[in-house]
């Protein structure tokens, strides 16, 4: 009885001595992201507010399509009092999309991307005054 007692509790123990792997999923998103950036697979992530003005988006995701970068907008994260996923995928995701951004960024700059967003801007207006 004292051996049963004594393998479930080791049992017990080395189950709840769970490592925090969450350093490594951020730094295995993190190296994705390299690799795909090195093989020229380019996704921006545009994080808009909910009260953004979205109208010129397909506009903005045809003009990086001539680029060869593909944009997929997110909308911004709001902090709560909900807890979030800090350790899991939504974490790995979020690394791998901040590490693709930062990627774009130093190949084309900030401003490359501030100026399509107000090419798609005049490109909507003047489809909307047709």
């Amino acid at each position: 009885m004292k051996y049963l007692l004594f393998i479930i509790f080791i049992v017990l123990f080395i189950s709840c001595k769970k490592e925090n792997n969450s350093q490594f999923d951020c730094k295995k998103a993190q190296e994705l992201a390299q690799i795909d950036y090195e093989n020229g697979k380019f996704i921006y992530y545009e994080y808009q507010n909910l009260n953004e003005d979205t109208t010129a988006n397909s506009e903005f995701r045809n003009l990086l399509k001539e680029k060869n970068i593909l944009v997929k907008f997110k909308p911004e994260r709001f902090s709560s009092c909900i807890p979030n996923d800090q350790f899991g995928i939504e974490y790995a995701k979020e690394c791998y999309q901040t590490k693709m951004n930062y990627q774009l960024f130093a190949k084309f700059g900030h401003p490359f991307f501030d100026s399509l967003k107000i090419e798609a801007k005049r490109i909507h207006q003047t489809k909307i005054a047709k």
